[in-house]
């Protein structure tokens, strides 16, 4: 249970890249003896769920991708501390062209009102973004 907490506090230090990863259902997770957590991701690459391990021996951590039924899509073993964020993001959202992804998305209508409210922040977002506003955004839902 440490060891999720300790994994969750590291994500959650990026809460701008979790949160475009669509994070959410975090829970303490163990396989092959090692501890850590799992969630569920609906990026732009990878849609489903996600499990960082903390592999005692290598003191390093293994990131596996899974599918909503929780079977393996593949495994990233060896994943250092100070690389733990990035490479996620490089697995779950981050595409070559990610800006021209992003902005494919949201002129695309959204599947769910949820998802339409949320394209319709961003498009507002980046209006602002390039009338100049340069401050910080804080939405409270």
């Amino acid at each position: 249970m440490e060891m999720a907490q300790y994994i969750t506090t590291v994500l959650k230090a990026a809460p701008h890249i979790c949160m475009s990863w669509g994070m959410c259902n975090l829970n303490a997770y163990t396989q092959n003896g090692m501890e850590g957590i799992r969630f569920q991701v609906n990026g732009f690459k990878h849609h489903g769920l996600v499990a960082v391990l903390y592999d005692e021996g290598s003191d390093a951590f293994e990131i596996e991708l899974q599918d909503m039924s929780g079977t393996t899509v593949s495994r990233h073993p060896e994943v250092y501390l100070d690389e733990l964020v990035g490479t996620i993001d490089e697995l779950v959202e981050k595409a070559l062209d990610y800006g021209e992804a992003v902005e494919e998305w949201m002129a695309s209508s959204g599947k769910t009102p949820a998802e339409e409210e949320a394209k319709a922040v961003g498009r507002a977002l980046c209006k602002l973004q390039k009338e100049g506003f340069g401050g910080k955004v804080f939405i409270i839902g």
